[in-house]
């Protein structure tokens, strides 16, 4: 099985870092992976080919709102989309979205990019989410529309 994996926001982003490195040279399962944030020096940072990392809008001001950062992945779907579309290959199998549901962009975002993925394509779409830890304070909302949000578009969540 072939994936193409979709990191959304700042722990999914590293989250898809993480499984192109850790991915084994005999057995490779990842055809492609990309990553989808609102942050550019985050972006910056990974060990993803630059090409393969999409920074999209601006979220500058929205501390943490990812109902704000869902209004910039509407305003930006098609770019969303395009970018979505050219890091999934027709030969995979699935595609894997990583997200973070305690942050705004990851819980904002990925419901948006997932939706405008499901219009061009006819495979399925995972989603493996990070929940905040225990002593993150004031980020439940952000934790429950991620998770709802995803609910509603993945084939399956973990």
């Amino acid at each position: 099985m072939q994936l193409a994996v979709l990191g959304v926001g700042g722990a999914g982003c590293r989250v898809a870092d993480r499984l192109l490195a850790a991915e084994p040279d005999d057995r490779p399962y990842l055809a492609s992976v990309a990553a989808f944030d609102t942050d550019v020096e985050s972006l910056e940072r990974l060990s993803i080919d630059q090409e393969n990392r999409h920074a999209f809008g601006s979220t500058a001001g929205s501390s943490g709102d990812a109902l704000a950062v869902r209004e910039t992945a509407e305003a930006n779907a098609l770019e969303l989309q395009q970018a979505g579309l050219d890091a999934v290959p027709s030969e995979v199998s699935g595609v894997l979205v990583t997200v973070g549901v305690g942050g705004a962009t990851g819980s904002g975002a990925a419901p948006i990019l997932v939706d405008t993925l499901r219009e061009a394509i006819d495979i399925p779409v995972y989603a493996v989410t990070v929940l905040p830890s225990s002593g993150e304070e004031g980020i439940e909302p952000n934790a429950r529309a991620g998770l709802l949000g995803l609910e509603a578009t993945v084939d399956a969540q973990l």
